[in-house]
């Protein structure tokens, strides 16, 4: 992966890791041909996934699988 969305934390270094941190941090560090990481069960990834979808489409990101990518 390229990002770690860090969606697997409750907090790090003493942020806590909220909806719209992730938010943040996935489309802050988006880049071409990148693969961003996120875990089924992450404490905030079911609330931040929509925004973070749109938000890549918007910035002209095309979702793709990684075998497609590959």
């Amino acid at each position: 992966w390229t990002v770690d969305s860090h969606d697997w934390a409750e907090e790090m270094n003493g942020v806590t890791i909220t909806k719209d941190y992730l938010v943040s941090r996935v489309l802050s560090e988006a880049s071409s041909g990148g693969i961003i990481l996120m875990h089924i069960g992450g404490y905030e990834t079911v609330n931040a996934l929509p925004e973070i979808i749109e938000g890549l489409i918007t910035d002209g990101y095309k979702l793709v699988k990684v075998n497609d990518m590959l």
